[in-house]
């Protein structure tokens, strides 16, 4: 086969909802594009705000409408697309969404699929696992977001270690300054006033992932030493209705605002005096890096990938997942010490420029992207060394 002008890519998702995933792709496939990649953004279920932010920055975006995860008719649509549009790359992001790279890809013959993970998957059972191992060969080449996820799925799922990629997320890193009046302004929207002290987390509401009853139980234990202090829950997702609930119980629902969809992160991220991720487990720890990057100081567990962003004692403080009280105590140790808050706050302004701007991330994709194709077109009669092709 011909590799010749620009290769064409399908990168495929399971929604068009707002994530740590989703982010990536919205921010790597229209430098892509730019790159001389022909590219295509298509998700499992129904549209969402992500196709609309893609199509903004000129990425064509499809949602193939499954009504559940079962939707066979889906595989049908993907298919037709991979044919028609002669995809020469499929990469795929999430489990469902892997999984169906992975067989669509393999019965129409795409010289390179490519599928992620993006986490520890706890929530997987025995028989995701199961899937998950059966079906990786089928790709020539897993990548993972950090080691601590490379581990997993060699350690864990069964992968193959000569299959598995470290690519480390990206993020654009944000340029110049907040206005103090924004600043103020969103501070007034996020429910603090003038001296007030506001600690912030934002992602999605998923529990018990995301460690957000420890954030609020920790909030408790925060308002007796700081009367003037004020919390934020930026995002929205299924449990939010009860967050609200547990916020009532721990007895600080009147200093908490669940802010939902926030689409200005940085903004949001300067606004804070400090911001938390307790997670209790996490692929690598995007927010944490988007709190970094413009020196908002970080607490945060020590899981997963999140000790390859955050260095404990060096651009944040690290505690262990699931205790409020070590979780409460880091965030009172940086509201009291503004020295050390505001050197762990330069520190991870220059450890997100050095070490995690997206154009780095970008390099990596589209030189794993040509390494597989150009791997594809010196052996176009035989079998890839990483799976076996279909007869589509």
């Amino acid at each position: 086969m011909s590799h010749a002008g620009r290769p064409r890519l399908l990168i495929l998702t399971v929604g068009f909802t707002v994530g740590g995933a989703e982010q990536l792709i919205l921010t790597t496939a229209p430098r892509m594009q730019r790159d001389g990649f022909e590219v295509t953004v298509a998700c499992l279920k129904g549209w969402g705000m992500l196709g609309d932010e893609l199509e903004a920055r000129g990425v064509r975006a499809v949602a193939l409408g499954a009504k559940g995860y079962l939707d066979l008719r889906v595989f049908g649509r993907l298919l037709s697309i991979l044919r028609r549009d002669r995809i020469q790359i499929l990469r795929g992001h999430l489990f469902w969404a892997n999984l169906a790279a992975r067989l669509v890809g393999w019965i129409a013959s795409i010289p390179v699929v490519v599928t992620t993970h993006h986490d520890t998957d706890v929530w997987m059972r025995w028989y995701h696992r199961l899937v998950e191992r059966a079906t990786a060969p089928l790709s020539d080449a897993v990548t993972t977001c950090s080691e601590a996820v490379r581990r997993h799925a060699i350690e864990t799922l069964g992968i193959r270690p000569g299959l598995v990629r470290v690519l480390p997320n990206a993020i654009e890193i944000p340029e110049g300054n907040i206005d103090p009046r924004a600043r103020e302004r969103i501070r007034r929207e996020l429910g603090a006033a003038p001296g007030d002290l506001l600690i912030g987390t934002l992602g999605r509401l998923v529990e018990p992932k995301k460690g957000l009853a420890v954030f609020l139980a920790s909030a408790r234990l925060l308002v007796r030493d700081f009367p003037r202090i004020r919390f934020v829950l930026v995002g929205d997702g299924p449990q939010r209705a009860a967050l609200e609930e547990r916020a009532a119980r721990e007895g600080v629902s009147h200093c908490t605002v669940f802010a939902g969809i926030r689409r200005d992160v940085a903004d949001i991220m300067r606004s804070l005096d400090l911001f938390v991720q307790p997670s209790l487990w996490e692929g690598f720890g995007l927010t944490a890096l988007e709190a970094m990057a413009v020196g908002t100081p970080v607490v945060a567990t020590r899981v997963g990938g999140v000790p390859e962003v955050v260095l404990d004692g060096e651009t944040g403080i690290l505690v262990p997942p699931g205790d409020v009280q070590a979780l409460a105590a880091g965030c009172a140790r940086l509201l009291r010490n503004h020295e050390l808050a505001a050197r762990l706050g330069r520190a991870g302004i220059e450890r997100a420029r050095a070490h995690f701007g997206i154009e780095r991330l970008v390099g990596q994709i589209e030189a794993l992207y040509r390494e597989l194709l150009d791997r594809d077109r010196a052996a176009p009669d035989a079998a890839l060394p990483g799976r076996q092709r279909g007869e589509g």
